[in-house]
């Protein structure tokens, strides 16, 4: 039985039931995405592992295809495969340059066949994890050896029933049909201190704010103890200066929490002290927050957080996308509205990557259109294209969470502590 998986949108690969839900402008703002989620997140430390390192490649051979001309699309036949099982994807069995030579490039659309009869067509070859969370793309990762071929943040080797024995075949569909997304998320942000006008944008750190929401009471920020980007004794410097008692942390499980602890570049004791006293919550969320157990787990967070005093710290890697959903969430159940909303949110990309409404217009737009409304719809239970400015964020907000196994008891516990 043949199974058949085909992109419609230019951002990824849908099934056409989902892209059909899409409305003009968001297709026009989606060729515009700035979106760079991650190299932290998620995409970030739950998106990424280290490739198949010493797991055995399959023993297949593959046959490649080598253009010798403008005239000859790039070809690769019969390639292995190599399970990802920490993710449920898996990677394609050459390397990102062998890939490369090939005549592929970043931006491209490509078709790619399994042996099993499993088919994806037109989906992107980007260099990050740039799709919408559950959508087809093949990524050469930074810092990765080989193509990973995924579902970004969501399922793939499992829904594809392939095994160890199955091979693939990657075509070219089209030269340059997600160029433009790809030129734009490609970026990447700076992680010295010089670059940036302040510690807090640099950090990434601020109150939240909107509808009656207390002020002071919540702040988001990158993580304030994975130096990755060298952002975390920043955090730390502005936690202990805003008053920090509890932290919410999206990104890690206290496992993986006390291994940056013990690198040699930590520097952060107010966490430090926090953490060992019991008062961060560890909820190592998976970055899509369109699945059931990312709720589950929120929900478990927050109850942990109420029966702590604040200031509140939310945050994840970069305290962009898994902290900007959360801050939504809380912003919209103090009453918050879409201005307000998407004021809070576009400041990370002011932050990171210089992106304001005034700098560049079109980037901003597209960031709303598509970022920001995939969030919110999640919240308010909307489709793709719906309209966001005229929503009760708050009504939406609790219903996300009574859905999600709160109780209304809970719920109002919540508002009571969360609201002036």
């Amino acid at each position: 039985m043949r199974q058949s998986a085909k992109a419609g949108t230019a951002m990824g690969m849908r099934t056409t039931a989902n892209t059909s839900k899409r409305c003009p402008k968001t297709m026009r703002a989606i060729a515009l995405l700035l979106a760079l989620a991650c190299a932290s997140s998620i995409c970030l430390s739950a998106c990424v592992s280290n490739g198949p390192g010493t797991a055995a490649s399959s023993s297949q051979t593959a046959s490649v295809d080598q253009p010798n001309s403008t005239e000859q699309e790039p070809v690769l036949r019969d390639v292995g495969i190599i399970e990802n099982t920490d993710y449920d994807s898996f990677y394609l069995d050459i390397a990102i340059d062998d890939f490369n030579a090939l005549g592929f490039a970043y931006g491209d659309s490509v078709d790619i066949v399994l042996s099993n009869g499993f088919t994806a067509e037109n989906i992107p070859y980007y260099s990050g994890y740039f799709a919408p969370y559950g959508d087809l793309q093949l990524c050469a990762y930074q810092g990765m050896s080989y193509i990973i071929f995924c579902s970004n943040c969501g399922h793939l080797w499992s829904v594809s029933n392939v095994t160890s024995d199955d091979t693939a075949t990657v075509t070219l569909h089209e030269r340059g049909t997600y160029r433009t997304l790809q030129d734009t998320m490609g970026k990447s942000s700076s992680s010295a201190r010089e670059d940036y006008a302040s510690d807090a944008a640099f950090a990434n750190f601020r109150a939240l704010k909107g509808g009656s929401l207390k002020l002071n009471l919540f702040y988001r920020s990158a993580s304030p103890y994975n130096n990755y980007y060298n952002r975390a004794p920043y955090v730390d410097a502005l936690m202990r200066e805003a008053g920090i008692n509890f932290v919410l942390d999206l990104a890690d499980s206290a496992e993986k929490t006390d291994g940056y602890i013990a690198k040699d570049d930590f520097n952060s004791p107010y966490f430090l002290e926090l953490y060992n006293s019991g008062r961060v919550a560890s909820l190592n969320l998976y970055p899509n927050f369109k699945e059931d157990a990312y709720r589950a787990s929120l929900i478990a967070g927050l109850r942990q957080l109420m029966q702590n005093d604040g200031p509140y710290l939310i945050n994840c890697l970069e305290g962009r996308d898994r902290t900007g959903f959360v801050s939504a969430l809380i912003e919209s159940l103090a009453g918050a509205s879409y201005d307000e909303i998407k004021t809070d949110y576009m400041i990370s990309y002011a932050n990171n990557y210089g992106i304001t409404e005034e700098s560049s217009p079109e980037s901003y737009q597209a960031v709303c259109d598509v970022r920001l409304s995939e969030i919110l719809c999640s919240i308010a239970a909307l489709e793709d294209g719906s309209d966001l400015e005229n929503v009760d964020y708050q009504a939406a907000a609790k219903r996300y969470l009574l859905d999600g196994g709160m109780s209304e008891a809970e719920v109002d516990q919540l508002i009571d502590l969360i609201c002036s």
